[in-house]
């Protein structure tokens, strides 16, 4: 990176323990003495010409406060485009494992991004708070760009930047993926979400608790799916306390923001017998229920 922008500065933070990537994230961004900041994880590498489309990007879009890059798995197979964020608190990735030869034209303005790269303006990151360093690990990607989309921020997307996720060796806080993908799930609903959109949507929001359940029980983490929700109802007061903080603040309505896209399974839950018929049926269930209520919610 030094060698290819000799006029950026380099901030690197090496060994993220279970603290996981939003101190360092949030490192970097404070200590940035530009107006652009470029965050990466150490297992991604940006393709030539990368972060030069993105500043393109981001002079061709002066409203944006944010440039995604598309990130690939493999030279050929679409990691991550632009998302939308689903109403039961998960990203909606488009071309999510699709081959990139194949992958249909992404939307320029998606409501989230993955955080393996990206291309952020600095002062809005940190009016919206920065990276929520108590969600640690897990969704916090998810509970940045809603966050910021609800405050009225814009976000682009170029898939004209590419950068490879290599995905190498594991860090020890994916041994606890259940634990933060069940806990983070209602911190960041019960943080960011109007009342009105909780209790309209709750029954879609519990059957889809089960079956995350299920899930994590089939492969031997059910014990920690419940710490994660016994953990949100301990930490229940302070997460109040941030709702009511965002809340005050907020631009955008959840109607606004929030879609019933097709859910994006994980590789391992897609090799589930009867996984994907459960996906389709999971889907149209979501399409019609939130076609009922988000006129409501707008």
């Amino acid at each position: 990176m030094p060698v290819s922008h000799p006029e950026a500065t380099v901030v690197r933070v090496r060994g993220v323990g279970l603290d996981g990537p939003c101190p360092a994230r949030n490192r970097a961004i404070r200590e940035a003495r530009t107006d652009w900041v470029f965050l990466i994880d150490d297992d991604a590498f940006p393709e030539p010409g990368c972060i030069k489309r993105l500043i393109e990007e981001a002079r061709a879009h002066p409203e944006a406060d944010v440039v995604s890059p598309r990130v690939l798995r493999s030279r050929d197979l679409v990691h991550y485009d632009g998302a939308r964020v689903h109403f039961l608190g998960e990203a909606c990735f488009e071309n999510y494992l699709r081959r990139a030869a194949s992958a249909a034209a992404p939307s320029p303005a998606p409501d989230a991004a993955s955080t393996t790269a990206l291309l952020l303006r600095r002062q809005a990151a940190l009016e919206w708070g920065l990276f929520d360093e108590s969600l640690v690990f897990f969704r916090e990607d998810v509970e940045f760009f809603l966050r910021a989309r609800l405050l009225g921020g814009v976000i682009r997307h170029c898939p004209e930047a590419v950068v490879v996720h290599d995905q190498g060796a594991r860090g020890p806080l994916h041994a606890l993926r259940e634990y933060y993908q069940a806990r983070n799930r209602w911190r960041l609903m019960l943080k960011l979400y109007e009342t009105r959109t909780l209790l309209m949507t709750l029954p879609l929001q519990l059957a889809f608790e089960a079956l995350g359940f299920a899930r994590s029980v089939r492969f031997g983490r059910g014990v920690e799916h419940v710490r994660g929700l016994v953990s949100v109802a301990v930490d229940f007061p302070s997460i109040l306390e941030g709702r009511r903080a965002f809340q005050a603040r907020r631009r955008l309505t959840s109607g606004e923001v929030l879609c019933a896209a097709p859910l994006s399974w994980r590789a391992e839950t897609r090799a589930i017998r009867g996984a994907a018929s459960a996906a389709r049926l999971l889907d149209s269930v979501c399409s019609l229920w939130w076609r009922a209520c988000s006129r409501l919610l707008r």
